[in-house]
């Protein structure tokens, strides 16, 4: 098991010497894939409102505002977060430019439709958040 360890140190040396030999040149990614990753903790004995909220309010107000909801959501077996919802990119990092983007005001316009008017959705959005005991987004590219 030492010489295994020993070899695999001595490659890595190896490979890091020949690579840092290499001239250097500039390389941007090729079509890159950016998501934004959120993970959500929330309070106890609330996930089942908020995911009520997310199905008949979120999710029906992107159907109907034609913008996409999460590429994927997980709820999480194990760890201190609740849930994770990750979002696709389709304008990549630029979109990050945006405080309010079209697609924000197409969705808000929807949600304030499916809730009544914009009163009662900025209620359910207050509601959803108070069940939020914390949360952490990061970027991530897909790799594969």
């Amino acid at each position: 098991m030492k010489t295994i360890i020993i070899t695999m140190v001595c490659l890595c040396f190896a490979y890091s010497g020949a690579y840092a030999q290499e001239d250097i040149k500039a390389e941007k990614y090729e079509n890159p894939q950016w998501y934004w990753v959120v993970k959500v903790d929330f309070a106890p004995g609330k996930i089942n409102r908020a995911k009520e909220i997310i199905e008949n309010y979120f999710m029906k107000a992107g159907a109907d505002a034609g913008v996409p909801g999460p590429a994927m959501v997980m709820e999480m077996s194990s760890g201190e977060y609740d849930m994770v919802f990750v979002w696709h990119m389709k304008d990549g990092i630029e979109g990050m430019n945006w405080k309010t983007s079209p697609e924000d005001v197409k969705w808000l316009s929807s949600m304030s439709k499916i809730a009544g008017d914009q009163e009662k959705a900025q209620a359910l959005w207050e509601e959803y958040e108070s069940y939020i005991v914390k949360s952490d987004a990061d970027l991530a590219r897909k790799v594969w």
